[in-house]
Formats: structure tokens, C-alpha cells, sequence
């Protein structure tokens, strides 16, 4: 059973880093922590662990291809009295390409991609 506690501490921080190497080509990161504890510094529940996205990304003209890679560590600091497990950490490659059409003063974006590419077996904490 979930309730409110008097004493919740949360401190989450997210980094993020984009480099423009060449005209056309991106490379975007981004980290992500959250530590969170109640009372006399037990686990918060649904914390989930550290956290990191990269990408590059190449356009030309109105196509933009995207290759992802996404990972998260495992996952040992949970709250057992709501029922959480340790979860496994995990890393899968996403990939994506993006068709833009500008109609008059709108613009479409058309996007097809692939999420996990490998079909690697993870779960999110």
C-alpha cells in the first residue's frame, strides 16, 4: 500500500551534451540520476537507475537518419515492503529516419523506425 511520507528526499539531476562535429551530423547525450529516500534513508519505491541516451543523427536536406543507443544500470537500491526487485541493467540500439514536407505554412514529418533492434529482452525499473 502506497502512502505519504513526512520525511521524502528527492534529488535528480539530467546532463546533457550536444557536439556538431560536421555541417549535418549530430551527436547528442543525455545522463540521467535520481536518488530518492524516505524516513531515515530507506529506498524510495520506482526509482529508477542511472540512466544514458546517445545518439547521432545525420540530415540532409529534409531527411534525418538517427541511430540511438539506450542504457540503464542495474538497479540494487529498491524498496522490498512494495514488493520491488533488483532490476538488470541494459543497453538497446534504436534506429529511425525522418521525411519532412512543408505544405503552405505546415510542416509533416514522416517517421519510420526500429526500437530495439537486436530484440534484446529488458525492462525498465
Amino acid at each position: 500500500k502506497y502512502r505519504n511520507y513526512d520525511r521524502a528526499r528527492l534529488f535528480a539531476t539530467n546532463m546533457q551534451l550536444v557536439i556538431l562535429p560536421y555541417p549535418g551530423w549530430t551527436l547528442f547525450s543525455n545522463l540521467t540520476y535520481t536518488y530518492g529516500s524516505i524516513d531515515d534513508d530507506k529506498p524510495m519505491p520506482l526509482i529508477a537507475p542511472l540512466k544514458m541516451l546517445i545518439a547521432l543523427s545525420y540530415t540532409w536536406r529534409n531527411l534525418t537518419l538517427k541511430a540511438e543507443s539506450q542504457s540503464a544500470l542495474s538497479q540494487h537500491r529498491i524498496s522490498k515492503p512494495y514488493g520491488e526487485t533488483n532490476t538488470p541493467g541494459f543497453s538497446v540500439i534504436h534506429m529511425n529516419a525522418s521525411w519532412q514536407i512543408t505544405l503552405d505554412r505546415s510542416t509533416l514529418e514522416l517517421s519510420a523506425g526500429i526500437t530495439n533492434l537486436f530484440n534484446r529482452a529488458y525492462y525498465e525499473h
